[in-house]
């Protein structure tokens, strides 16, 4: 007898239910390896996407303002009634340093990654994180750091100490956040527009301007009275400084410890050299002769108050006790007789030429105190030169010994050679000159103006006999090379009329044998440009929301000149000029090296931005720039000449009621996400085919748009209000906004418009199957080979299950993972529809 024919029947039963369960933990397993791969293959499913609870930590950033190139270290007694609204700033735990090489393009993914814009209420800026876990955490401050100065120090809101940030002098820094922990960090930025602070940093030199003239002032608050010392100091060969003799004071705000500005006031003599081509040095060592009888009359800009200080030749002449505030100053002297040339030292930092606008008049911004000493020069009429003709502009600088390179404009063009003689021979004879270096570092600098057209012989530089020349010559108003015959250290060359030439001289000087150490083989690399014209529009209800180029180019033509424009280039510094210097409502950035490229107006306080819209290289192709904070980047700048149209509008009128709107504009983009570099440039405006729901803050109200083939869609009559936009289908690979907090909701503010610029990359276009991003890589219905094995498995098994069931094993539950809300993708809310983050 066998066994199985003994077996009892509860043993055969339940050998029956041993076999089912074996079975179904093979199916079990399996499907578990099937879901490990298919998350290994979708990127859009990462491990780190898991949802993690949220934690109970927080950190706010407060962002102030210091005077401009503080020095302090008491930055909370000294800035912390300044602070500073519309400032991004970005949370992440990534370290510093790759946060650097995700800026340069490094294809890092954060696993926490927020935003915000700092507000302020009469107090600091402010940008608030909450829900944190904790981790190591960095705050990235979204300012140009080449045209600022940065400080900061964080601690446990609760107990007061300190939780150290490093570093604590850059706009980012790293801190630890532990759980539950709050943390407030106050971030302290320090406007150095001339990177004058920052040398004395790296160098450990505070600058005075100790190879130039200096003005000398007592710095007390009450002028003394002058000395019989004091009143016979006059300049002498071996001295290289200006004394001031004594000063007379006039008051204008009566404030006992206001701002000062002393004006040491020099005539020319009637031979002096063509000032445009001269500076501070020439002007002090030539200038002498103190001015009689000149009226300085300084203005309150917000008071129309004025003060006058009549000059002379025995003291300075100083307006004290200066409130708070911007100040105008003028003098009396006929503008066709003498033209006026003004060097200013603030608080003793590094001297700086000041300009004068078309009436004559200077501006002093936003002091706050400040002590200034200046020196203006006059110079006769017969000494200006004509104002027609064109020019020779000459960079002369040295190559490193041996140098056998090619890239001269980055490895020579700062390293300057000054008192280096230059004779220009044309039509009209012979006139020389002598380089300079400027106080801020570079080339030695030599003009000749007023130039007929004809041809010209430049010679000069250091001595041919010890090295060798390369010569590359440019004319400013279109950069284009032009053609120079050089022979040794003689260079020929054609100037048309009215013509502006500048000339890099590049010196390679020879080593130790005699030889010349380099022969120039390659030409250097080519210099773009960047070209804004701004216009004016005018005052309109609707604040031009969802208009196009061409509506906007025919509804404002009204240049506007006299506003700055800074181009901030990472690890040099900024360039700032004013609209007009290029032409009507014009500024250009020229001679670029490759890199890219930050442009930012500083528009007066009744103007805001309305578009932006670029061609390169000429051509009839515009594309629209999106604007972040009142500021736009240009990528991957390498030698094209660039123009755009910067519109901006005042303030209309508005009826009552609420009056703000908010303009969706669709791009669609041709590559994937990791391959656009310019978003502007590489995507097209176009419609997508997804409506739009937008909801109040308060989520009482909501409204639904749909782009039209242009992409666009307006959303108006809204309230000044944080609004949530949604995405009824598709999906989006980048979205950015004007003005957005930190939760990601468009801010509608001052009854005007904010733009949302969406792009849509490739054939993404259908709802993704989770709310963490695009659709897997498989697409469609196609099944993947792990997929398949298990199906097939599953078909083989089903008897197993069958016996499962009869042998009463009822139910088999699994729990279902739940998939994260990514940061950087759009949520899925309950009706189904994207919520945007920006970035």
């Amino acid at each position: 007898m066998s066994r199985n024919d003994s077996r009892d029947p509860s043993i055969r039963r339940r050998h029956l239910v041993l076999t089912s369960f074996v079975a179904l933990m093979t199916i079990l397993s399996l499907f578990s390896s099937a879901r490990l791969a298919l998350a290994q293959d979708d990127e859009s499913t990462p491990e780190q996407s898991q949802e993690v609870a949220p934690g109970t930590g927080t950190v706010r950033i407060n962002v102030y303002e210091c005077p401009l190139e503080y020095r302090g270290d008491l930055y909370a007694e000294d800035c912390g009634a300044t602070g500073m609204s519309d400032v991004s700033v970005r949370l992440t735990d990534l370290s510093v340093q790759e946060v650097i090489d995700q800026q340069n393009g490094a294809d890092i993914e954060a696993g926490f990654d927020d935003f915000a814009t700092t507000q302020t209420d009469g107090g600091p800026g402010v940008a608030e994180f909450t829900q944190l876990n904790p981790n190591q955490y960095t705050v990235i401050i979204d300012l140009l750091g080449a045209t600022y100065n940065f400080a900061s120090y964080c601690s446990d809101s609760d107990t007061g100490s300190e939780n150290p940030v490093s570093p604590n002098d850059e706009n980012n820094g790293q801190f630890t956040l532990e759980d539950g922990q709050n943390v407030v960090c106050d971030w302290y930025i320090i406007p150095d527009p001339d990177g004058t602070v920052q040398r004395e940093i790296e160098t450990g030199v505070t600058a005075t301007g100790t190879s130039e003239p200096t003005l000398e002032a007592e710095p007390t608050e009450e002028i003394a009275e002058p000395t019989e010392e004091q009143e016979t100091i006059a300049p002498t060969e071996d001295s290289e400084t200006f004394e001031p003799t004594a000063e007379s004071t006039g008051e204008l705000g009566g404030a006992a410890d206001g701002g000062a500005i002393t004006i040491d006031m020099r005539s020319c003599p009637d031979d002096f050299v063509d000032p445009r081509s001269a500076n501070f040095e020439t002007f002090a060592a030539e200038c002498a002769e103190g001015t009689d009888g000149v009226t300085l009359r300084l203005t309150d800009s917000a008071t129309q108050e004025f003060v006058e200080q009549v000059t002379t030749t025995e003291s300075n002449n100083t307006f004290g006790g200066l409130v708070d505030g911007t100040f105008t100053l003028v003098s009396d002297v006929p503008g066709d007789a003498a033209s006026e040339y003004l060097y200013c030292v603030a608080d003793g930092g590094d001297r700086y030429q000041k300009e004068f606008d078309e009436n004559g008049a200077t501006t002093f911004f936003d002091m706050t105190g400040e002590q200034i000493e200046c020196s203006w020069f006059v110079v006769p009429e017969d000494s200006r030169g004509e104002e027609t003709g064109g020019s020779l502009t000459i960079h002369l600088a040295a190559c490193p010994a041996d140098y056998l390179g090619s890239n001269y404009f980055e490895d020579c063009h700062d390293e300057g050679i000054g008192n280096s003689p230059f004779e220009l021979e044309g039509p009209a004879g012979s006139t020389s000159g002598t380089t300079s270096i400027p106080e801020s570092g570079g080339p030695g600098l030599l003009s000749f103006t007023a130039l007929e057209a004809d041809s010209y012989t430049l010679s000069g530089g250091p001595p041919g006999d010890f090295g060798t020349v390369f010569l590359l010559c440019s004319d400013q108003q279109t950069n284009e090379q032009i053609t120079a015959e050089l022979d040794s250290t003689q260079a020929s060359l054609d100037i048309a009329e009215g013509q502006d030439i500048l000339c890099d001289w590049y010196y390679l000087p020879e080593d130790a044998s005699g030889e010349p150490t380099a022969e120039p083989t390659t030409e250097p690399e080519s210099r773009a440009e960047i070209l804004v014209t701004l216009f004016e529009c005018e005052p309109r209800a609707d604040g031009y929301a969802g208009l196009g180029f061409g509506d906007l180019d025919d509804a404002c033509t009204e240049t506007l000149n006299d506003v700055p424009f800074r181009l901030g280039d990472v690890g040099a510094p900024p360039l700032t000029a004013n609209t007009g210097v290029s032409g009507d409502g014009a500024v250009r950035f020229f001679d670029l090296l490759s890199g890219d490229y930050t442009v930012k107006p500083t528009l007066p306080s009744e103007l805001s931005n309305v578009a932006l819209y670029c061609s390169i290289d000429g051509s009839n192709s515009v594309y629209q720039k999106s604007l972040q904070n009142g500021e736009t980047t240009f990528v991957d700048v390498d030698g094209e000449a660039i123009a755009c149209s910067w519109f901006v509008s005042g303030e209309a009128e508005q009826p009552a009621g609420p009056n703000g709107s908010i303009t969706v504009r669709e791009f669609v983009c041709e590559g994937d996400k990791g391959t656009i570099t310019d978003w502007d440039q590489e995507c097209t405006a176009g419609a997508s085919g997804s409506g739009y729901t937008l909801t109040s803050g308060d989520g009482a109200a909501s409204v639904e748009g749909t782009p039209d083939t242009s992409g666009v869609v307006v959303f108006d009559g809204l309230a000044n209000d944080f609004y949530t936009l949604e995405q009824n289908d598709g999906t989006w690979c980048r979205a950015t906004a004007e003005y957005v907090d930190s939760s990601s909701r468009v801010i509608v503010k001052d009854d005007g418009n904010t733009d949302v610029f969406l792009f849509h990359c490739g054939d993404v276009t259908s709802l993704p199957s989770t709310g963490t991003g695009a659709d897997s890589p498989s697409g469609g219905d196609d099944l993947s080979g792990s997929t398949t094995f298990l199906l097939m498995a599953a078909v083989l098994l089903v008897p197993a299950f069958i016996m499962v069931f009869w042998t009463r094993i009822r139910e088999v539950k699994q729990p279902v993972a739940t998939e994260s809300d990514d940061q950087n993708q759009p949520t899925v809310t309950e009706n189904g529809m994207f919520r945007m983050r920006f970035r």
